[in-house]
């Protein structure tokens, strides 16, 4: 860590400070802090991918069909999410989509296929993709360090300067989830009472001064990087002098006609239409199912987490990772993606996904949160099924991707909504 604190040493020593300072918003308790540290740190797999036992019941129905419509129902009412759109793909076989529900609840705009979502951290599937391509054509290698893709001038600890590309698209460089100091612990507890974005400094250049005394844990285990990411941002622009949107739109999105996908939603035809973001398992002060605002980024963090796109472009995305599209260097980089580079048990961490073995069925996938929403894609390739799935609610269980996806490996027929 940046202050050179770990553990609950580190705990004690902001909680001290803010306590001498004054800064504890008045409705946050102690009881919440201990919780929001938790979630700083990013102490190992925030997502609950696993349909709850009880859940179960909900697909255990003749169809596909009833399935879906089942848990999803239970699931929206239980988690209180005003909209949810899902995109099936059936081995192999045409695009099944599944809306429910609305945009929020004064507008009421019916979700489609074509409703805008705010993806979070899908968005670094899409730039670890890009970078993918880049390393194709001769322009990265996956040997680069830190030392060698940062202007001269960053200062770098011993341990920052060897941080590859490599281990920063995998999530295996040692960096935290994010900066852990003061300010950002301050910004997370305005966060739980506004839910305003609280990766400001991520976004910004400041992000370069945590690499000066950056210490590096024992091993480089798979440890879930926003810092690293909005690293990857920074080389991007500095070093290509071209944005992550203009490559992506270059390399994936329009070759894959993904025309409602962007890094910068408010280009978007659909963008005054799309599903606005609500409270759920957080923020914490704000009750469940109550509007939260958007996230807006500029800078670094555009590259982990400004992506927004619909059920429909989506689905054209999982369908490229399924089948090769013809398109050589695309499909190096959809098929780099499969690779694993570091085993936990049953679950491999890529490039950017990670691959489960969850009843017999090998899983790829990726979960996004931001704001008031939550997402999820995957594929089984195996069987030839993908599953998209977008709720404008922030719900850590973020199981009904998986649970559907396991179903459909049974099922021999899918009947459309």
């Amino acid at each position: 860590m940046k202050n050179g604190f770990t553990g609950s040493r580190a705990i004690a020593v902001y909680l001290a400070r803010l306590a001498h300072t004054g800064h504890i918003i008045g409705r946050l308790t102690m009881r919440f802090l201990p919780a929001g540290i938790f979630l700083l740190a990013g102490c190992g797999n925030l997502s609950q991918t696993s349909a709850p036992v009880g859940d179960r019941v909900y697909l255990t129905h003749a169809t596909f069909h009833e399935n879906v419509d089942d848990i999803v129902q239970h699931y929206m009412q239980q988690k209180q999410v005003p909209g949810i759109s899902i995109a099936v793909i059936h081995r192999g076989g045409p695009t099944r989509y599944y809306p429910f529900g609305v945009t929020d609840r004064a507008h009421r705009y019916p979700i489609t296929p074509d409703t805008l979502f705010a993806l979070g951290s899908l968005s670094k599937g899409v730039t670890a993709e890009v970078i993918i391509q880049l390393v194709e054509q001769g322009k990265l290698r996956w040997s680069d360090t830190l030392a060698d893709l940062l202007p001269a001038d960053v200062r770098l600890s011993a341990n920052a300067r060897r941080i590859t590309l490599l281990q920063l698209v995998t999530h295996t460089s040692g960096l935290p989830r994010q900066d852990m100091d003061l300010p950002m612990l301050l910004q997370f507890v305005r966060y739980l009472d506004t839910g305003e974005n609280f990766y400001g400094n991520l976004d910004s250049d400041k992000l370069l001064s945590y690499l000066a005394d950056f210490s590096a844990p024992p091993e480089r285990m798979p440890h879930y990087s926003n810092l690293g990411y909005a690293l990857l941002g920074f080389i991007v622009r500095t070093r290509f002098h071209q944005d992550i949107q203009t490559l992506a739109s270059t390399l994936i999105f329009t070759p894959l006609k993904m025309n409602q996908s962007s890094f910068k939603p408010e280009t978007l035809a659909g963008f005054p239409l799309r599903a606005l973001g609500h409270a759920g398992d957080q923020p914490k002060f704000i009750p469940r199912g109550a509007l939260t605002p958007d996230w807006h980024f500029h800078g670094n963090m555009v590259a982990a987490a400004s992506l927004y796109s619909n059920a429909r472009d989506l689905s054209a995305y999982l369908r490229a990772h399924l089948n090769a599209t013809g398109n050589t260097m695309q499909d190096r980089a959809f098929a780099a993606v499969n690779k694993p580079w570091y085993q936990q048990g049953a679950q491999a961490q890529n490039i950017a996904w990670v691959t489960d073995t969850i009843e017999g069925q090998q899983i790829t996938y990726q979960v996004g949160y931001i704001g008031g929403y939550a997402c999820f894609i995957g594929y089984d390739k195996r069987n030839g099924n993908a599953i998209v799935v977008l709720q404008n609610g922030f719900n850590w269980s973020n199981y009904l991707g998986i649970a559907l996806l396991v179903d459909l490996a049974t099922q021999d027929k899918v009947v459309p909504q």
